[in-house]
């Protein structure tokens, strides 16, 4: 699984800071971070005619409060990106009204294992699989 911490100036700490201050008065929110990878091999006549791969990673940021829902993302997990998406976001909610509860129970169940089987195969394999 990634440490999304591990790849730039933003800490944990700085996260759930910045994440309370923007959220404190708002009824719900969240801080979504996200990295997916992809990889196709296109085979013709059992020669590889194309691969490709890509690797994205960013974020988005929701808060709401009443009947206004705010949204932020970016490509960029940085300190200084989530710090304006926390601005946009309070902006964009200009009658707050609400709590936040830091105290609402985690709802989600782990369904799956920390692998990336794009990661776990070499080409060859990939490809003797494909054959």
């Amino acid at each position: 699984m990634t440490n999304f911490f591990n790849k730039s100036d933003l800490t944990r700490q700085d996260a759930d800071k910045l994440v309370s201050e923007t959220l404190n008065n708002c009824d719900d929110g969240e801080l979504y971070l996200e990295e997916s990878k992809s990889e196709s091999i296109l085979l013709d006549d059992n020669k590889i005619k194309s691969s490709n791969y890509s690797s994205d990673l960013g974020f988005g940021f929701r808060a709401i409060s009443n009947e206004v829902v705010a949204y932020s993302y970016s490509n960029e997990i940085s300190k200084d990106s989530l710090k304006n998406s926390s601005e946009n976001l309070k902006s964009t909610l200009k009658s707050i009204k609400g709590t936040y509860n830091h105290e609402i129970p985690r709802t989600n169940k782990k369904f799956y294992k920390d692998i990336n089987p794009i990661e776990q195969k070499t080409i060859r394999l990939e490809i003797r699989s494909l054959k």
